[in-house]
């Protein structure tokens, strides 16, 4: 026979066991739907302030001036349209580093500085993973002008090229 005390000892064991456990299942589901919701990006539509011909070919640029602006990039964008492309503008030359996550379409990145092509990354593929490529960071930059993967092959052109950014401002 249980006395009293024993039936509450154990009534209060197993009320605090469900409510630690339903408090578990809370967390990892909350956790869960911020995770999944991570990969959600939403694509930034920046407004064009920028222009560059390159290759004889007027491109017409979204600038990526804050931090937060350039971390989004062109993520979640399914497509870009042609002459278009998002120009990051640094505070001074770096070796800048840029990766695909959460990017759909292939992408060119062009290295500038002072004017002129120092490095190009060509048809950096899209990143579906949560470990991507790492893409640059050889040779300081002033900008970075990212276009449809593809572009610079077909307009022909090397490092050394020159550029001239006219921006909008």
């Amino acid at each position: 026979m249980q006395t009293l005390e024993g039936r509450q000892n154990r009534k209060a064991i197993w009320f605090w066991s469900a409510l630690a456990t339903s408090g578990l299942s809370a967390i990892l589901a909350l956790t869960w739907l911020w995770s999944s919701r991570q990969n959600d990006i939403v694509a930034q539509q920046l407004p064009i302030k920028a222009t560059v011909e390159i290759g004889g070919r007027m491109f017409y640029l979204e600038v990526a001036r804050t931090k937060r602006e350039r971390q989004i990039g062109l993520m979640g964008r399914s497509q870009l349209a042609p002459q278009r492309g998002m120009l990051f503008i640094f505070e001074g030359p770096e070796k800048a580093k840029f990766w695909m996550k959460d990017t759909k379409i292939a992408l060119d990145m062009i290295f500038v500085s002072r004017g002129q092509v120092v490095d190009v990354v060509q048809m950096a593929p899209p990143c579906k993973t949560t470990i991507c490529q790492v893409y640059g960071g050889e040779k300081l930059a002033d900008s970075v002008i990212e276009v449809a993967g593809g572009t610079w092959q077909k307009l022909g052109l090397s490092i050394g090229h020159p550029i001239q950014i006219k921006r909008k401002e």
